[in-house]
């Protein structure tokens, strides 16, 4: 898991979002460049998203997604006490993906990457505001994409409420999504998250 977080007022100790672009970016050549599918998890979700804030904050909570992530899945997330980084970085994402006409956060982005281009594409809006039933949530959820990944399975069970997004960006490669983001990123160079 790579969170994207900072410290203090203005001083990131963590990744800015261009910091985080450069990484991501780095991640999915990484990945890419040795064969076969990769995949990704990115969770979006509000600053007022409590119990998911809790959960991921949670030094607990962290390991053990963390661990079961494992080196199947690369999950990135934004930990920031600025609410108008959270919708920042949101808006981008979710214009990036195309995705503002089928669900608002709190919400997690699956994606694979191969040969350079995104695939399978696949979103599970998260319902619980409880920390317990967060937790339990996000487990089962990262589990079960785990465990597809094990099996070479490329949709998920059905205990899952999946919204496939078909054709939106099936010609959009990772440098077309990495260079939109650094544009972006470019629009708002001031800020840091």
């Amino acid at each position: 898991m790579y969170p994207i977080y900072e410290q203090g007022k203005r001083q990131g100790i963590g990744y800015s979002f261009d910091s985080f672009i450069r990484r991501f970016t780095e991640i999915c050549k990484e990945k890419s460049s040795t064969g076969g599918k990769k995949a990704f998890a990115l969770i979006l979700y509000n600053f007022r998203d409590q119990a998911i804030r809790k959960v991921l904050k949670s030094q607990g909570g962290f390991a053990l997604l963390d661990r079961l992530s494992g080196d199947k899945l690369s999950i990135f997330y934004l930990d920031s006490s600025n609410e108008e980084h959270y919708k920042s970085f949101n808006q981008k994402f979710i214009e990036v993906f195309s995705i503002q006409d089928y669900i608002s956060p709190p919400l997690v982005l699956f994606f694979k990457t191969q040969d350079g281009n995104f695939e399978e594409i696949s979103i599970i809006k998260l319902e619980e505001s409880d920390i317990k039933f967060a937790f339990h949530e996000l487990h089962e959820l990262i589990r079960s994409q785990v465990e597809n990944l094990n099996n070479n399975i490329s949709k998920s069970d059905t205990n899952w409420n999946w919204i496939h997004i078909i054709n939106i960006i099936t010609k959009m490669t990772v440098g077309a999504v990495i260079d939109y983001l650094v544009t972006k990123v470019l629009d708002t160079s001031t800020k840091k998250y």
